[in-house]
């Protein structure tokens, strides 16, 4: 705290100021001064705390400097000092806002509980400000959630104060900015706030973080002719924040509004969260505005039930290459179709699994209470994706492993050559010889332990290998089927709709 002490008499000023230990009453600068008009004239720039006052000094009496301070400076605790014979005088002071008062010859142990009464009573009023300022900020912060949120109209109230936030100009208007917040660890909000807000300090007006909704909603000024530029500096600052924080497990992404006045922010609220469950499919980082916005949802069904085959397939058949390669397909498809509903991606995956265990006969191959649950957790796309990829290979690994340990010794040995030499012109007899098996009974012992011929099991693979091929769309299809082990165009055409039940020129067409 400041003390600021004022009387004409510098042996007293001098020893009020050098006779007491301040430092203990929490008192850490003292000025002093010869009169209340040079004191006057520091008022404003070193803002005292206390001020002790004689009540006769030349030029200005105590009086008349109390009722100054007073009107500039209402929370300034002023203690007067007189000698009895002005305590009349004295008694008008307490009147107009004196604290306290003290007589001459000053008594220093009383001076000392007066400051000491006086610096507590200070430090009361401070607290229980800024407890009313707390409760106020927190009232107000719920009511403008509700104003966002939708529970609630602007009231006047809340209207206001949005008014005292932010000033109206005829150069400047507003965005309002919506960044989604994700982390598998607990998150420290202020922290988060430390962090994230400093990168819009030029142009940041407000800002409220909705904790539930794991959103920090920021109201941006911008000047009109700089809007793109603005848009801009937001999306940089995006990348580099999500750059920033990802060491830190924390990821971010921002749907941004376009210009609103002061009466829609509640519209620009909601139609930034619909831009923001676009960044779903963008990924950490991203920044979605309304010209970002392209074509519309599920506009191509037809592919993303292909891709939901080509997984079931693959898996079906322990293509780990093409399984993972579809269930990659299957994002970039939601990409390019600005897929915003995260359920239908995610549902995507649960009919796989689902699809796969009726295929194989196995009802608990998959936990799907499990990965629906694992699967709400995730925001982003490619999270989604990822884990399916790692839940899949898994499982697929755990089924090869489980088949391996249930085949013969021979077909172990057969399918090593089968996978080494598909795309040549075998046959059963040359895999025999090679196992050193007679060919009936190889024939025999593979259709058991697989429950598929030799040439199914072969054709199968060339067809899975010209997918791959056709997909890649260097070479023509007829090169393919001669690539993959088929001298006869027409009978890889006929083998390729049988197994996969589409014409090879469909992946051509994709």
């Amino acid at each position: 705290m400041r003390l600021m002490i004022i009387d004409d008499d510098l042996q007293i000023r001098e020893g009020i100021r050098e006779g007491i230990d301040w430092e203990s009453l929490e008192v850490t600068e003292v000025r002093s001064y010869g009169n209340a008009l040079k004191a006057l004239k520091d008022l404003k720039e070193f803002s005292p705390d206390i001020i002790l006052s004689d009540v006769r000094m030349p030029g200005m009496d105590g009086l008349e400097f109390l009722e100054k301070v007073k009107r500039s400076h209402p929370q300034v605790k002023v203690i007067m000092i007189s000698a009895y014979s002005d305590f009349e005088y004295l008694k008008k002071a307490l009147e107009h806002g004196a604290q306290d008062y003290e007589l001459k010859p000053l008594k220093f142990k009383k001076l000392i509980s007066i400051m000491h009464k006086t610096v507590k009573l200070i430090k009361q009023e401070r607290f229980e400000s800024a407890q009313h300022e707390e409760h106020l900020r927190q009232y107000r912060k719920i009511q403008l959630r509700k104003v966002l949120l939708g529970f609630e109209p602007m009231k006047n109230e809340v209207f206001t104060y949005f008014n005292t936030l932010i000033t109206r100009s005829d150069d400047h208007t507003y965005l309002l900015l919506t960044i989604r917040i994700d982390s598998s660890q607990e998150l420290d909000f202020n922290k988060i706030e430390d962090q994230i807000l400093p990168e819009f300090k030029s142009m940041l007006r407000f800002h409220l973080y909705l904790e539930s909704e794991k959103q920090l909603v920021m109201i941006l000024r911008v000047e009109n002719s700089r809007v793109s530029r603005m848009e801009r500096q937001v999306r940089d600052g995006l990348k580099l924040l999500n750059e920033r924080l990802c060491s830190e497990d924390i990821r971010i992404s921002g749907g941004l509004s376009k210009l609103f006045s002061i009466e829609d922010i509640p519209v620009a609220y909601k139609h930034s969260c619909r831009l923001l469950q676009h960044t779903s499919y963008l990924g950490p980082g991203g920044l979605m505005m309304k010209q970002d916005l392209e074509s519309s949802v599920g506009s191509h069904p037809s592919e993303w039930v292909v891709l939901q085959d080509s997984i079931v397939e693959s898996f079906i058949h322990y293509d780990r290459e093409q399984m993972l390669e579809s269930l990659s397909l299957l994002g970039k498809w939601f990409v390019t179709h600005h897929e915003t509903d995260q359920s239908i991606y995610r549902k995507s995956i649960i009919d796989c699994e689902v699809m796969i265990m009726h295929r194989k006969g196995m009802s608990s191959l998959f936990d799907v209470n499990r990965t629906t649950k694992a699967l709400k957790e995730l925001y982003y796309l490619e999270d989604i994706i990822e884990y399916a990829k790692r839940l899949f290979l898994a499982v697929l690994e755990a089924e090869v492993e489980k088949e391996r340990a249930q085949l013969s010794i021979m077909t172990i040995q057969a399918l090593d050559f089968i996978h080494k030499h598909y795309r040549e012109n075998i046959s059963a007899g040359d895999v025999a010889t090679a196992i050193n098996k007679t060919p009936n009974y190889f024939s025999s012992v593979f259709k058991k332990d697989l429950a598929v011929s030799f040439k199914e099991y072969v054709n199968r693979l060339r067809i899975k290998e010209a997918e791959r091929l056709i997909r890649e769309g260097n070479i023509y299809i007829y090169e393919v089927a001669d690539q993959v082990g088929f001298s006869d165009y027409t009978y890889f055409y006929q083998v390729f709709k049988k197994v996969t039940g589409y014409e090879p020129t469909k992946l051509k067409k994709g």
